[in-house]
């Protein structure tokens, strides 16, 4: 945990929040240095910042997140993702969204490939003619958007934290 905050408030929330280790009274360049050095060690840096005072730490970090809609809009203009509420745990939310969606792209692609390749081996071989290649394509244009609309339907099934964020 990197914060502004004294040492006090650091240490009570990283207990509470049971990480390993926090860094406490650092300025915006103090954050960029440390996420500069985890960089430089091979580590892929996911920053989460809610505030003028971790833009720039947003702006090089591997994948920057800014926590809260309303009044960061630095850190909202340098974040690669935008939580639109205060609660961090939303980011796990987040990313089985990203996989979920990922993974649906990647079906599409496949299936649409595959329909393109039988098609055109069909065309070759004077089995498919323009008119039913015409009418396979599109019929597999709609399976791929019935497959995306799907994800319409997504729940998140994460563990729940009451009362905490």
């Amino acid at each position: 945990m990197l914060t502004g905050d004294n040492e006090e408030v650091a240490k009570a929330v990283s207990s509470e929040l049971n990480l390993t280790g926090y860094h406490a009274q650092l300025l915006p360049q103090d954050k960029y240095d440390i996420v500069r050095k985890y960089q430089e060690d091979f580590n892929r840096v996911t920053f989460i910042g809610d505030g003028i005072n971790d833009a720039l730490a947003l702006s090089i970090a591997d994948v920057g997140v800014a926590v809260g809609g309303i009044g960061k809009d630095i850190a909202m203009e340098t974040a690669d993702v935008i939580l639109m509420s205060d609660k961090v745990s939303k980011i796990n939310e987040a990313i089985a969204i990203s996989k979920k969606v990922r993974m649906n792209i990647l079906e599409n692609i496949g299936f649409a490939l595959i329909v393109v390749f039988l098609l055109i081996l069909g065309v070759i071989l004077k089995v498919v003619n323009m008119s039913i290649g015409m009418l396979f394509h599109e019929v597999s244009v709609l399976i791929v958007i019935i497959n995306a609309i799907r994800l319409l339907g997504y729940k998140y099934k994460g563990v729940k934290n009451e009362g905490k964020s």
